[in-house]
């Protein structure tokens, strides 16, 4: 019986996605469940209050693209353990201007050496040569990251993207409030723990920081755990957890407004950071830096909404890998562009 419950759920799927009609398969981190959101035409539909039922996909730039909901008109549960992987696919090239970037993140200090910004996120895209298909990948994803969000989404007017974040937004269960803060990178080296800079200590307090002074009104008594070592595949970051309360149901919407994008994904001064971006990457993030996530404030008043990194855009033969790095007073330009190439791996793994 569940091996037919597995061919009708991956036949499902199949269908919807031949119909070129809009679907999100997604997995949260330790879970073996994978839930699943068709909907049931092509329309784009857009986030209109939070009390609405679906999954939500979120661009970096809020202000020029609005916040996609993909209606739950039918809805899939199904497991993970028993999924076959099929290797379909072993061939790519990559094509990346690393002397860009590296321009990018020598601009990036000198705007925060004459004392307009603190802190900015400096990106880039790579596009791969890629013939796997999506559910392939995804399922890649599901193996390779048991502690990250995974996910698989398509829409005809939005594309098929497909990532493994290791950050969370804001989960919300009842009135009860989490949050993360999450940065600093160094490779997983082995058994051995992962030794801290000054650099990727102030980066992750400035993160906290940020989070601390946007909620504190918003969600009492916040509290903030002690700073650990977190692993996400080939790489170790810095993560404190935020809990609180609520005020009412309606606050979600200013969490979120309060929070995106956050320091992690952005910079500080948060304005000023994000002008510096939108002026000088000479790419467009679209979806990259956003958030997305499971939406059901209107039955059980809970929502898992995740920061979308380690994340691709699938096109026709392509894949376009985003990554980005923390760039601070105390960043090396040449560490700052490792850093970009190791966070790629994640992605480039799957490949």
């Amino acid at each position: 019986m569940p091996s037919q419950k597995k061919d009708s759920s991956e036949q499902k799927i199949s269908r919807h996605l031949d119909a070129r009609l809009p679907m999100v398969m997604y997995r949260l981190p330790l879970e073996t469940k994978v839930n699943c959101v068709f909907q049931s035409n092509s329309k784009l539909n857009f986030l209109d209050r939070y009390n609405q039922k679906g999954f939500i996909f979120a661009p970096f730039d809020t202000d020029k693209k609005e916040i996609v909901l993909f209606k739950a008109d039918e809805t899939l549960e199904y497991h993970f353990d028993s999924l076959e992987v099929l290797d379909n696919g072993k061939s790519f090239s990559k094509k990346e201007d690393l002397d860009f970037h590296l321009r990018l993140i020598e601009k990036s200090i000198e705007r925060i050496r004459d004392g307009s910004l603190k802190k900015v996120i400096a990106s880039r895209s790579i596009n791969v040569t890629c013939d796997i298909s999506a559910v392939v990948l995804f399922k890649r994803l599901l193996q390779n990251y048991p502690t990250a969000f995974c996910y698989l989404l398509y829409h005809p007017k939005v594309g098929t993207w497909l990532g493994a974040s290791p950050e969370l937004l804001v989960s919300v269960k009842g009135l009860e409030f989490k949050t993360t803060s999450l940065a600093g990178t160094l490779p997983v080296n082995g058994s051995y723990l992962p030794k801290w800079t000054s650099k990727e200590l102030q980066e992750q307090q400035l993160v906290t920081d940020f989070i601390q002074d946007e909620l504190q009104h918003l969600a009492l008594p916040l509290k903030i755990s002690k700073v650990e070592n977190y692993k996400a595949g080939k790489l170790w970051h810095l993560k404190s957890v935020l809990t609180g309360k609520l005020n009412s149901f309606e606050q979600l919407k200013k969490v979120i407004e309060a929070l995106h994008p956050t320091p992690a994904v952005c910079g500080l001064p948060k304005r000023n950071a994000k002008e510096f971006i939108l002026a000088n990457e000479n790419y467009d993030r679209d979806f990259y830096t956003g958030f997305l996530g499971e939406l059901n404030m209107s039955e059980s008043n809970s929502a898992n909404i995740f920061v979308n990194l380690r994340c691709m855009k699938l096109e026709e033969g392509l894949a376009k890998i985003f990554v980005g790095g923390g760039i601070t007073i105390d960043s090396v330009p040449q560490n700052e562009l490792q850093e970009t190439i190791a966070k790629s791996s994640t992605m480039l793994d799957l490949l």
